[in-house]
């Protein structure tokens, strides 16, 4: 895959329809049932703000990733990450309908808000809490069952929208067997995050293999703390 030339990077967070979680909900089935009043639409003041927070760091010739958060925050943030996981195994179907009902809305959301942007970011990126400890809490059949699909619409939807922005995806480096699975779902990079020592000859392999389909990115802890805290002149 053909890489860009270097620029500098300006990392803006705008989390929309990521609603304001006033209490956990523990049961699956009533986070199902509640999903459309918990999710917020992106008010128009904050859509204008941030398209004018991208036209700027445009004007600057900096490269703007939009961080637009975690691919299936919702059930995420609402359950926990370890209820979330527990869940995806226990409850599989009703998850699997959660997270891609989520993605709808999501993918309709972040659509939605590009819309009124006359410049928009050059990448979108994802990022999601994809493994503990150095292993991932999935299986990659799990994964492939139930998150995939959701994974799937979400990028398609935006690409069919505006196939020119790039979406990249964050997540642990112990997901190194999902790389195929990540340039299927249709991500144009993926950034290994964590400590990737350990899996260094899987990395390797996996340059061998995803080279024309999907850019392998390097980013190291420092590099990521800068992008997430770091000022917009910083970065």
């Amino acid at each position: 895959m053909e890489k860009q030339a270097q620029r500098p990077y300006c990392l803006l967070n705008f989390n929309q329809a990521e609603p304001a979680y006033e209490k956990q909900i523990k049961s699956t089935t009533t986070l199902y049932q509640h999903l459309d009043e918990l999710f917020h639409e992106p008010e128009l003041a904050s859509q204008a703000e941030f398209a004018k927070e991208v036209a700027e760091c445009r004007e600057d010739d900096k490269r703007v990733i939009w961080n637009a958060g975690c691919t299936y925050a919702m059930p995420l943030a609402v359950l926990g990450e370890d209820e979330f996981f527990i869940r995806v195994v226990t409850e599989p179907e009703l998850m699997r309908e959660l997270c891609e009902r989520y993605a709808i809305r999501k993918a309709d959301a972040i659509v939605q808000t590009l819309q009124v942007m006359q410049i928009r970011p050059e990448v979108l990126l994802f990022s999601d809490p994809f493994g503990k400890s150095g292993l991932p809490p999935l299986r990659p059949a799990v994964f492939r069952t139930l998150l995939k699909s959701a994974q799937q619409f979400l990028v398609r939807r935006i690409k069919r929208a505006y196939p020119e922005i790039k979406i990249w995806y964050r997540c642990c480096a112990a997901s190194y067997p999902l790389a195929a699975d990540f340039a299927e779902i249709g991500f144009d990079a993926w950034i290994p995050s964590g400590k990737t020592e350990p899996f260094a000859q899987e990395l390797e392999d996996c340059r061998q293999f995803i080279q024309d389909e999907l850019e392998l990115l390097s980013v190291t802890e420092g590099q990521w703390d800068s992008l997430k805290k770091g000022t917009t002149t910083c970065v």
